[in-house]
């Protein structure tokens, strides 16, 4: 049986980091609000449930769903959270960035002729 979790954010996730983190971890059914890049990662009923931003009563609905999912439905929640970050490749995405911004971080302007 797959352990269900909970995490807390104290700010805006703006890039759904916190429900990545889960889904390669194999957590689920993830719940999220819909604030900032949360909404982009827990979709409800597709990869997870979500709940509206600052709204405590629609938090506990999403983790009601949550925790009484039945198995295949936790299950295909679980399979689809996993298929999305395995499309995720921080190593490039990150490299990337810092090699847009910060050429001097990475040998990127070194590397240019």
């Amino acid at each position: 049986m797959r352990q269900r979790g909970c995490g807390r954010s104290r700010g805006v996730d703006l890039h759904g980091r916190i429900p990545l983190e889960a889904f390669a971890a194999g957590a689920g059914p993830v719940v999220a609000t819909t604030a900032g890049g949360l909404a982009e990662t827990v979709i409800d009923n597709t990869t997870g449930y979500g709940a509206a931003p600052d709204d405590p009563r629609s938090l506990a609905l999403a983790i009601g769903r949550a925790l009484n999912a039945p198995p295949n439905e936790a299950a295909r929640l679980r399979q689809a959270g996993e298929h999305l970050v395995a499309g995720r490749d921080y190593t490039n995405c990150i490299t990337g960035v810092l090699a847009a911004l910060s050429p001097w971080a990475t040998g990127a302007a070194a590397a240019k002729p």
